[in-house]
């Protein structure tokens, strides 16, 4: 920085703490170097703690959500009043323990929300960081909330922790799982005919902060063939981490069943070898089967309804009847799909007049099939 400063008018702002650009008699090329060299240490700096290692950003977190391989037992307690109690330790490169440290800034005796995947939650786990041996540093509850307030600028959320002499080695949350505050399991399914692979990865953590129970997605006549062949849709683990992605933001830990159906024949008819089928994600018992369309007409000569219209299965409780939504692709279902689908028992649904994108025509349909299933559960 000191030999750019001298040969392109770079240098330190100490009045403001960061790299500035000067205003310097040199040539164009110079003065178009220097300030995309300040770009460049601008960007990197705030992202390299004091001793060289760099911290990640912290992630949009409104709950720390665990697997449950990453939960020990607490030491015993002569309190025990039947709930199950958990300690997670979580490094501080770790994304989850960065984002308390950095943008809540929670302290010893803080409490963080937190839950477990496919199990409950506490919203209030108890906070205490782990220092390495001999380490003089210390957060505590009783630390002036003037020094790390409630909400700070971008820049000193990125800087929180590279001003500190010490940091922690861990985030140690000790907690009781429990089903009190949790929304309960969605009635609502998903069969989506996907968008290209790069839409559909920013998609699917929509999909599950909205809430369903499973996720199929199927081949159709309209989309990017090349989608069922992208290496997060092969892994398991891969598409569990985008719709837990979702679940972070939206609180609840239930994640979402995803079943991939690249021949939506064989998922519909069940035929052999198509394991699971519709019958096993959603049975015509207790699930009422809707294609949403977005325009005025229906698909062949059935009619065309609104959700607010729609009425659970006959013979099914209403407040657990469940609610499937098929959305097809953005050039719309093939006069085949269309038969394939009222055949397997689907009844087009209306999204209004307007031709809308996957992302848009899947997040409304979720919306008004959730408002849907809870007006179901008001019924008697």
């Amino acid at each position: 920085i000191i030999m750019v400063d001298r040969l392109h008018g770079i240098g330190r702002d100490r009045k403001g703490g960061g790299t500035a650009v000067r205003h310097c008699r040199r040539s164009r090329h110079a003065s178009s170097f220097g300030r995309c060299l300040a770009l460049i240490i601008l960007l990197v700096v705030p992202h390299v703690r004091h001793n060289g290692h760099p911290l990640p950003d912290a992630p949009a977190l409104n709950r720390l959500l665990f697997e449950r391989y990453e939960l020990k037992p607490p030491p015993p307690s002569p309190v025990d009043d039947g709930a199950a109690r958990h300690v997670a330790v979580l490094p501080l490169a770790d994304p989850r323990a960065t984002h308390v440290a950095r943008v809540l800034q929670l302290r010893d005796g803080d409490i963080a929300r937190v839950g477990v995947l496919d199990g409950g939650i506490d919203d209030a786990a108890k906070v205490r960081w782990i220092w390495p041996e001999g380490s003089v540093g210390k957060w505590t509850d009783n630390e002036s909330r003037e020094s790390r307030p409630e909400r700070l600028e971008l820049r000193d959320i990125t800087n929180a922790l590279e001003r500190e002499k010490e940091l922690p080695e861990a985030l140690e949350l000790t907690f009781a799982e429990g089903s009190e505050g949790c929304l309960g399991a969605p009635r609502v399914d998903l069969v989506l005919a996907p968008p290209q692979p790069k839409r559909l990865e920013n998609l699917l953590p929509q999909i599950s902060q909205l809430g369903v129970g499973s996720v199929t997605l199927c081949g159709a006549s309209g989309i990017d063939s090349r989608t069922f062949g992208v290496h997060w849709l092969k892994q398991p683990a891969g598409l569990r981490a985008l719709l837990v992605k979702g679940l972070v933001q939206s609180g609840e830990t239930l994640v979402p069943k995803a079943v991939i159906a690249p021949r939506l024949e064989k998922f519909l008819r069940g035929a052999r070898g198509a394991t699971p089928t519709i019958d096993d994600v959603a049975p015509l018992g207790r699930t009422l089967r809707v294609v949403a369309v977005a325009g005025q007409g229906g698909p062949g000569a059935a009619p065309m309804l609104r959700f607010s219209q729609l009425e659970p299965p006959s013979g099914c409780p209403p407040a657990q009847a469940r609610l499937l939504v098929a959305v097809g692709p953005e050039s719309g279902w093939s006069q085949g799909e269309l038969d394939s689908l009222l055949q397997a028992g689907f009844r087009p649904v209306s999204l209004g007049p307007r031709a809308l994108e996957s992302e848009a025509a899947t997040c409304a349909a979720l919306a008004l099939a959730a408002s849907t299933t809870r007006r179901w559960s008001s019924m008697r």
